[in-house]
This record gives C-alpha cells, sequence and structure tokens, in this order.
C-alpha cells in the first residue's frame, strides 16, 4: 500500500489512525490506515485525532477502490457514534464525494473532479478561519488541484467546530489514509502542503 504497518511513535511523533468510534460494516487494517467496505451498506468510523480549535491543519486519502457514485468520498465530521442509518444520512459530517459533488449543510452539491482508483485527496482543515478545502492529484507524484473551498457559512449548519476530525465513510470503497505517517503527495506531487498547514500530529 506504500503506508507502513508502523512507525515511530513518541511525544513528539504521534499521528492519528483510524477506529476511535464504532467501525460499521468497513474493515480496518494496515495499522489501521487503510478502511475497506466492499459492501453496498453505508458505515463508517472517525480518526483518533480531534481537530484543533486553532491553526490549519492537513491529511490525505488515497482512493484504492470506488464506485464514482455519491455513496462515498471524503471528509470530516463531528466526533460521535453513529449508526448505519446516521452514516447513510451523513450525520454531521462536510464531504468531497466519489461522484464530484460536496455534501454540505444543504445537501449536495456540485464542487468538483470526480474521485476514481489511485487519487490522493489532500484534506486541509482551516480551524482559525473555519473553512475546508481538498486538493485532488489524479496519483502519486502528480500535482494536486484545488477543488474549492468549502466556507464556513456551507458547514456550521451541518457539523460543531469544537469537535470535529477526520473521518471515512460510505460504501463500495476503500482508501488510505496519511496523517504524516509517510511523506505527503502534497500540492506538489513532491510534499509540499498548502501555505501555513501542518500534518495532524
Amino acid at each position: 500500500s506504500g503506508h507502513p504497518d508502523q512507525t515511530s511513535d513518541s511525544p513528539t511523533n504521534n499521528h492519528a489512525t483510524l477506529g476511535a468510534q464504532r467501525i460499521l460494516t468497513h474493515a480496518l487494517s494496515d495499522g489501521n490506515l487503510k478502511s475497506t467496505n466492499s459492501s453496498g451498506t453505508h458505515g463508517g468510523t472517525t480518526a483518533t485525532f480531534n481537530y484543533p480549535t486553532s491553526g490549519k491543519w492537513y491529511h490525505e486519502v488515497t482512493i484504492d477502490a470506488t464506485d464514482s457514485s455519491g455513496g462515498n468520498g471524503v471528509g470530516i465530521g463531528n466526533q460521535i457514534d453513529r449508526d448505519v442509518t446516521d452514516w447513510g444520512n451523513f450525520l454531521n459530517l462536510v464531504a468531497y464525494l466519489s461522484n464530484g459533488n460536496k455534501h454540505i449543510e444543504t445537501g449536495s452539491a456540485s464542487y468538483g473532479t470526480g474521485l476514481n482508483a489511485n487519487n490522493i485527496v489532500g484534506v486541509a482543515f482551516d480551524a482559525d478561519n473555519q473553512t475546508l478545502e481538498f486538493y485532488l492529484a489524479t496519483s502519486a507524484g502528480q500535482t494536486a488541484s484545488s477543488q474549492g473551498t468549502i466556507p464556513t457559512s456551507e458547514m456550521d449548519g451541518q457539523v460543531d467546530f469544537n469537535n470535529l476530525c477526520p473521518l471515512v465513510f460510505g460504501r463500495d470503497t476503500t482508501q488510505t489514509f496519511n496523517f504524516g505517517q509517510s511523506a505527503f503527495n502534497g500540492t506538489d506531487g513532491s510534499g509540499t502542503l498548502p501555505t501555513g498547514f501542518s500534518a495532524l500530529n
């Protein structure tokens, strides 16, 4: 997968993984960084770190497999327990969906390019300004293009900004997360993060 099963972990090198909340219909592997759901049933789980309420935070998600529908994607949301119905309703989350739309407080809306296998999605959450921006690289080593900034006004009715975290969700999807355990693809294909952003560790 290109991602290590083990990384050095210390007070200064401590990274998020997946599985903080109940894991539904998804199976975790590769050090709890890879999530697989080969069923048509919605589910997901959350990351083990919440976003701080200040600062600018970045992680990446590699799309290993997707059905390119609106039923999965890459997102952030509240650190809460959800059941299968909640995941299917995209409860308290904001996302870049595999069909290219975004899920915001008003529902699904036009956003960017649809997702395919081998794509790398950069997730840039600006806690200072309460905005979210997704970057898309077609594959590793490729330049990533911003799909647009999602403003506070499209999220504040959907999520609680004081209890946000990365998450994995959806059906018929396999994704591998990188919270800084491995080198990032970044915006330029060689690891450069958006200006002012840091890994969530």
